[in-house]
């Protein structure tokens, strides 16, 4: 029975990284400020994956946050592939997961205090890794056999 609770934790965990993946992709995920003199500051968006915040802002939180969202999907999709295969052994996630997943959710909290680089994207896949965290926290042994 815990087999299949595994295999449902893993794959809404695989679900929550992509969508979050899908949203790190769109243009719309980093606010970059541009203060000028006169009026209120500009803002442009970039995409997570963009090579204008480490190059001119020095903010290398949203590139790591996305190396970092690969590793997780690449780990779980792993995970689920062979525990597919294995049947009812349910494979050892290790540390990797949990430790990405809480290295993102560290360095979106960086970024937003250092940078003040707060977007609604940046919520929602804040939100989607916390969700992911709390999916890999449940599927450890200890969990499962409660």
């Amino acid at each position: 029975m815990w087999y299949g609770i595994y295999m449902e934790k893993k794959l809404i965990q695989l679900g929550l990284m992509l969508v979050s993946f899908t949203l790190m992709v769109q243009p719309l995920g980093i606010p970059i400020y541009t203060y000028v003199p006169e009026g209120p500051p500009d803002v442009t968006f970039v995409s997570y994956f963009s090579s204008v915040p480490p190059t001119e802002y020095l903010n290398f939180s949203p590139i790591f946050i996305a190396i970092m969202s690969i590793i997780v999907i690449v780990r779980v999709a792993i995970s689920l592939i062979v525990n597919y295969r294995k049947g009812s052994e349910v494979d050892n996630p290790g540390r990797v997961t949990m430790v990405c997943l809480i290295l993102c959710l560290l360095a979106t909290l960086a970024s937003w205090g250092f940078f003040s680089g707060i977007s609604i994207v940046g919520g929602i896949v804040f939100s989607l890794h916390a969700a992911a965290l709390i999916c890999d926290l449940m599927t450890r042994r200890g969990y499962l056999y409660n």
